[in-house]
């Protein structure tokens, strides 16, 4: 499918639902079918309105965030890497990111980027790679079991996880770290003190169906995860 370099038109191959759904959500009026095609439909002179700015900015959120619900339906999951080739989709995302740690994003949009199990945070490249690699699993196998014999650089990144997982768990516990304070919370990951796990990654895991942290035998392949 070629996509389309451009964040603020929507896709071509975006269905006709949340074509719709874009459309009365936002008031747009350029959008005329499934395709995202505007409206050649020439204007009078009297109708050249400007719309006001709030509106233009409501607009071109939802036409960009029809090119990710794009990009989501593709891949299989909303992380847009900074390398990707769609660089205003990349940026647009990463903005995403900034204006809900800066409060500048309404719970509806946060809402809507969750239905594409939006990560609200900015992974490091191999971490993501290998979450990416994840989702693919679980698309594909229906499941986040991987035994060491089935891909064992995945397998052992899993197990990984799962290890920093109660690492983490054991240094909140042991220090009575009151974690359902924000800026505690906020201070504990950025300083990643007694694990590499950090609370938004718990998050990006806990997205991903069948996730589980639990130990828990894989079927078929008398491996145990640790």
């Amino acid at each position: 499918m070629k996509k389309d370099a451009d964040a603020g038109k929507l896709p071509k191959n975006t269905n006709q639902s949340f074509a719709v759904d874009v459309k009365v959500a936002t008031g747009v009026g350029g959008v005329s079918s499934i395709d995202g095609a505007a409206n050649t439909t020439p204007k009078s002179k009297k109708d050249k309105r400007v719309k006001p700015e709030s509106k233009l900015v409501e607009e071109n959120w939802y036409l960009s965030y029809a090119i990710l619900v794009d990009f989501y339906n593709l891949n299989g999951n909303s992380s847009v890497l900074r390398s990707d080739p769609n660089k205003k989709l990349s940026g647009w995302v990463k903005r995403q990111r900034n204006n809900r740690r800066e409060g500048k994003l309404c719970q509806k949009k946060i809402d809507e980027l969750d239905k594409l199990h939006f990560v609200w945070h900015r992974l490091d490249h191999a971490w993501d790679t290998k979450y990416n690699m994840l989702i693919q699993y679980q698309n594909k196998h229906g499941n986040c079991e991987i035994g060491t014999n089935v891909n064992r650089p995945l397998a052992e990144w899993t197990q990984r996880q799962r290890r920093e997982y109660r690492n983490r768990h054991n240094f909140v516990r042991q220090h009575n770290i009151d974690m359902t304070n924000i800026q505690t919370r906020n201070d504990f990951d950025l300083n990643k003190r007694g694990s590499m796990m950090t609370s938004d990654r718990i998050d990006a895991l806990e997205k991903i169906p069948d996730w589980f942290w639990e130990k828990k035998e894989v079927a078929k392949t008398g491996v145990m995860e640790t």
